[in-house]
């Protein structure tokens, strides 16, 4: 077993025994946010406190069967735009797994966006700003008719959709 594979294992098991004082501390309503951090070119969350919010956010799913999930993948400005692209939608992948591996069956209502660069939150030019800008938004919302358009209406029109429920979603494409 790999360093990685045993520390996901480790906190995985860390996670499964804490969810139960996480409960009840997130509620589904028109769109709850999480986010999770990561290293630089790493798809994997940089510290435990990631992992036990992916634990929280599995709880969420597997408490309440009509919440739903969009996983939004972001980066900071280093590296080429094609290849930030990629490693969002691959971080936002491994949330949808690490979830998935937590809460079965729960795949169809999670939603997949990816921007890569393009929608930093925080000042490229700074390492702080890059911190911050390398990470996975987490939104939960109640479907109320048309998800496409919730979703819209509360990402402020920039999600274009494709695919089914599970299925990938990306800027500009």
């Amino acid at each position: 077993m790999t360093n990685k594979a045993l520390v996901v294992s480790f906190v995985v098991v860390g996670a499964l025994g804490a969810l139960a004082g996480c409960a009840g501390k997130i509620r589904p309503g028109d769109l709850q946010h999480l986010e999770v951090h990561f290293n630089t070119g790493e798809t994997l969350p940089m510290s435990t406190s990631g992992f036990f919010m992916l634990g929280r956010a599995a709880e969420l799913l597997n408490q309440d069967p009509e919440a739903k999930l969009l996983v939004v993948g972001h980066t900071d400005a280093v590296g080429t735009p094609e290849k930030n692209k990629e490693l969002a939608l691959n971080r936002a992948h491994h949330v949808r797994e690490f979830i998935g591996q937590l809460v079965p069956k729960v795949d169809s209502r999670i939603r997949i966006a990816f921007y890569g660069e393009d929608r930093p939150r925080y000042d490229n030019s700074t390492a702080e700003g890059r911190a911050a800008n390398r990470r996975v938004e987490l939104f939960f919302y109640r479907s109320k008719g048309d998800d496409d358009a919730q979703l819209q209406s509360a990402y402020e029109g920039k999600l274009v959709f494709s695919g089914k429920a599970s299925g990938s979603v990306g800027a500009g494409q």
